[in-house]
């Protein structure tokens, strides 16, 4: 196995994961969908995707066919922090410094969500922290709310690749 060609795979399979993530929450977004809130998730299969293709294609074709269980965990692990961390600054520089619509409108959207859930919120947690969280809305910045979805993709982007990475394996027929 070359090396070389195993981390430049690693780094396209996450730096195009990541990508097409991005792409995505733009796509949700103009459909009428909520990517930053509720509809969050909902490219979560796009990650496990992209994994996949990405550790199927070097394991087909740039490795013989043969695959190890720590090649397809450290690939794995790899395209996810790339993927996590491309999507994340793709979508803060777009938030930032292009368009903050997305942004704006998922935080109206979490207020209205407040507002009508006030009565089961409040038996949930407690007037206080109900109030407190109300409250703590408009603190919340596009830093903030990315930092929350790196470590939110980061997180299931993890099982998700070791997940591929193990279950992708192949050895070599002895």
């Amino acid at each position: 196995m070359n090396p070389r060609i195993y981390i430049r795979t690693a780094l396209l399979t996450g730096m195009l994961t990541g990508l097409v993530c991005y792409l995505s929450v733009l796509l949700f977004y103009q459909i009428g969908m909520q990517p930053l809130g509720k509809h969050f998730y909902l490219f979560m299969p796009i990650f496990a995707m992209g994994f996949t293709f990405g550790i199927t294609y070097f394991r087909n074709y740039q490795n013989g066919g043969v695959l190890t269980t720590s090649q397809g965990l450290l690939m794995g692990l790899v395209a996810n922090f790339l993927a996590s961390t491309f999507y994340a600054t793709t979508l803060y520089v777009y938030l930032q410094y292009v368009n903050d619509e997305i942004f704006v409108s998922h935080l109206k959207d979490l207020q209205n969500y407040f507002i009508q859930n006030k009565d089961a919120l409040i038996q949930q947690t407690s007037k206080e922290a109900y109030e407190t969280h109300l409250q703590s809305l408009p603190s919340v910045t596009v830093t903030t709310k990315i930092a929350d979805n790196w470590l939110r993709c980061s997180i299931l982007g993890l099982f998700i690749g070791v997940a591929t990475g193990f279950f992708l394996r192949k050895q070599e027929k002895a």
